[in-house]
């Protein structure tokens, strides 16, 4: 499985937040530094599941909606906050246009991404079936995207 970076369109994501508050927002500040992520296939639906760049507190976190990109030095990728998306809605990163410190991080966390590539598939297959089956602490699912809906309302976005 080869995954790659990619952007979501803000108009799809400010469609889905209109259903559910928990789909992130990208910051007004954050404009040079996209909001950007994953495109993994869960249950047959394509989900974008978003990275964060590193903090510190990312090597203290531990939990089931997660993955720490090289132990958390590279950020992590947030499942409880991954969304279905549709074909036209997002785009492939073009890495070499951004500057060499951000361009840096960015391939180290492509290298990670790449080699753990199974592993992440089997958190974000994981987490969804725990979410839809009710399988899923209310900690947890608290924190979580309703995928279910968000899968809905894909399918809507997509006919229209």
């Amino acid at each position: 499985m080869s995954l790659k970076f990619y952007t979501v369109d803000r108009e799809y994501t400010d469609f889905l937040r209109k259903f559910d508050d928990r789909v992130p927002m990208e910051h007004p500040e954050s404009y040079r530094r996209p909001y950007i992520g994953i495109i993994l296939e869960v249950n047959d639906c394509k989900y974008f599941a978003p990275m964060s760049s590193p903090k510190a507190k990312h090597k203290n976190l531990h939990g089931k909606d997660l993955y720490k990109i090289g132990g958390g030095e590279y950020g992590i990728i947030n499942f409880n906050n991954m969304i279905p998306v549709v074909e036209g809605c997002y785009h492939l990163l073009n890495i070499s246009l951004e500057d060499d410190s951000y361009k840096e991080l960015l391939y180290n966390q492509y290298r990670d991404i790449r080699r753990n590539a199974d592993k992440i598939k089997k958190i974000a297959t994981r987490l969804r079936g725990m979410y839809i089956h009710g399988h899923i602490s209310p900690g947890l699912k608290g924190r979580c995207c309703n995928f279910r809906l968000l899968e809905e309302k894909c399918k809507y976005y997509e006919a229209h």
